[in-house]
């Protein structure tokens, strides 16, 4: 028994060194990483904005965070990628800045320019601030678009919609159907290119009725002015818009309702009266009343609303337009006149077509190229003069015939179908190559970041019971995460030291 003392009192002691490494552990504190402060850094330059105060100038401005007094020099550079655009104005900071407060300034500056300083419309404009202070110079760009931003509308528009090449449409109402438009209007650039021979590029300019290009004083005086920024009023004058767009081959369709058909009806009288300007301009004077009938019969849909027009003037006994009224245009008349000038043009030109055949029209509109008089013109064409014409037109009015044309365009397959009379053919003159215009270039916005949407997760309430919660496990107590580790990778050490001493004490037995 007292042999067994020794080992077990090596074993105690060992147990007890082992606690005392462990509880001096737990006692080390713990270090808790400083918070790292965070920096925001301002930029020195801030907001460089731009704004069109078509068609008299542009307002450029800038933010600065330094105060007035800290700038040293101003610099505004205004151009253009292709080179046709390039100004460096001499800016004085303290003319053009004032101090938001004691460490902010703003910067503008309005550049003003005439008719025939003013870039293309729709065409990308660049600018670029240099401000030098103490700290160096700090650089902000921008870019805008060359556009009318309607200062007279309720809200700015900020990007016109446009479509088309050859044909290119604008219009700053978003809620227009342009592509449709569009559609039609090339069936009627491509019949008209085909009948005449000329393919004008064309850039028509759409505006609304309730717009207007200058803000007016009570008094009636126009001016244009920032949104945003005072002390920007400029003088407008709407000329100077209209000559902006014809310097550059734009042509002005201001909508008088807001109709689509009324805007098809006006879109295709530009159409056609473009390229007919060119194949006329050697004939003889041609009565107003086949420039505009011939125009309407190049409508992608019917006008059966003309006969009607015209046959109620007749059932009340009234006369129609005689051929003297219908040569010039209705001047100082009543819608009502208008129309009827509108209806019996259309008619007339419809008859042309169901008397000799379909092409009768595009057929006689090409030999007025070369013609010296219209009246011979179109005894040599038709067989007889625009009175025996004119007299037949109105006994063709009320016939059948008559209602059956009104129906029909030349877009479909079926044609009027002609009297007796020996028909025209009209032939087709091959198409000139057509000039490409080049497209403009489109503005690319610049990055911002981009701020991400964060989602709000929703959770749905589970039954009582139907998740059982595991019983936890109680965390072990002080600060070792081993726990016992220590004692037990002791334990083998001192009962392989009791084994050893067991065995010497046997031993001295023996002996």
């Amino acid at each position: 028994m007292k042999r067994l003392i020794l080992p077990a009192l090596l074993l105690l002691f060992l147990l007890s060194a082992a606690q005392q490494t462990a509880a001096q552990r737990d006692d080390l504190p713990t270090r808790t990483p400083s918070a790292t402060p965070n920096r925001t850094l301002v930029p020195l330059l801030t907001r460089a904005e731009s704004e069109m105060l078509f068609p008299a100038a542009v307002r450029f401005s800038v933010t600065a965070n330094l105060p007035l007094e800290d700038v040293i020099a101003l610099y505004l550079r205004i151009y253009q990628p292709d080179g046709t655009l390039n100004i460096a104005p001499f800016l004085d900071p303290k003319q053009v800045g004032i101090a938001l407060n004691a460490q902010t300034a703003l910067f503008t500056y309005v550049w003003e320019f005439t008719p025939e300083e003013a870039p293309l419309p729709f065409s990308p404009i660049r600018f670029e601030w240099q401000v030098q202070s103490a700290e160096g110079i700090s650089v902000a760009n921008g870019e805008l678009l060359f556009q009318d931003a309607l200062l007279s509308a309720p809200q700015p528009v900020k990007r016109w919609q446009s479509v088309g090449t050859v044909l290119q449409l604008y219009s700053h109402n978003a809620d227009l159907a342009l592509e449709l438009l569009h559609q039609d209007a090339m069936r009627i650039f491509e019949l008209v290119s085909q009948q005449t021979g000329i393919a004008p590029s064309q850039r028509i300019v759409i505006y609304d009725p309730e717009v207007t290009f200058c803000l007016r004083d009570p008094d009636g005086t126009p001016y244009v002015e920032s949104r945003t920024i005072g002390g920007t009023r400029r003088t407008c004058d709407p000329n100077a818009a209209l000559a902006i767009y014809e310097r550059y081959g734009f042509t002005l369709l201001r909508r008088q309702t807001l109709a689509f058909n009324e805007l098809q009806d006006r879109l295709t009288e530009l159409i056609v009266s473009r390229a007919y300007a060119v194949l006329w301009e050697k004939a003889p004077p041609i009565p107003e009343w086949f420039k505009a009938g011939l125009a309407r019969l190049y409508s992608v849909r019917p006008n059966s609303g003309a006969l009607g027009i015209a046959l109620e003037r007749l059932r009340t006994n009234r006369p129609l337009l005689a051929l003297s009224e219908l040569a010039e245009l209705p001047e100082n008349r009543s819608n009502a006149e208008w129309r009827l000038w509108q209806a019996q043009s259309y008619l007339l030109t419809l008859y042309m077509a169901e008397r000799v055949g379909a092409g009768a029209p595009f057929a006689f509109a090409r030999a007025l190229a070369k013609a010296t008089d219209f009246e011979t013109a179109f005894r040599a064409f038709f067989g007889l003069s625009t009175a025996a014409f004119y007299a037949e037109w109105q006994a063709w009015l009320r016939s059948e015939r008559a209602a059956r044309a009104v129906r029909w365009t030349p877009y479909q397959e079926t044609t009027p179908t002609p009297t007796l009379t020996p028909t025209i053919t009209a032939t087709r003159t091959p198409l000139p190559p057509r000039a490409s215009p080049t497209p403009l270039p489109t503005i690319t916005p610049a990055r911002f970041p981009t701020n991400t949407r964060f989602l709000t997760a929703t959770f749905t309430a589970l039954p009582p019971g139907s998740l059982r919660r595991p019983t936890p496990i109680p965390a072990p107590t002080g600060g070792n995460p081993c726990g016992g580790a220590p004692l037990i990778s002791l334990l083998p050490l001192a009962v392989a030291l009791s084994l050893q001493l067991k065995r010497r004490f046997a031993r001295k037995d023996e002996l």
